[in-house]
């Protein structure tokens, strides 16, 4: 999953799964939260993240947090649901 550079919103990832924060500079250098450098950067666990940039000139500009919240689907089925669920189906 690739997340915009438009920071400040809520991403939900499914565990195991990770997600691409890219900022969309090209001038300056750049230092994420998780210690991360460059213009992107891969994560895969709970948090916020935000992303520092300073310009050549020395000015310096944060971005506002991004919330990736990795989700844990169950998706375990018993075996009587799966019996109903062929009965259903039309299976015996």
């Amino acid at each position: 999953m690739s997340v915009p550079s438009s920071f400040g919103h809520y991403y939900p990832i499914c565990s195991g799964n990770t997600a691409t924060l890219t900022v969309n500079l090209t001038q300056g250098t750049f230092d994420w939260s998780n210690g991360a450098t460059g213009t992107q950067t891969n994560v895969s666990n709970t948090g916020f993240y935000t992303i520092k940039n300073t310009q050549p000139n020395g000015c310096t500009a944060y971005s506002l947090p991004i919330e990736i919240e990795v989700i844990t689907i169950d998706n375990t089925v018993s075996q009587s649901e799966n019996k109903l669920i062929a009965n259903m189906a039309g299976a015996s």
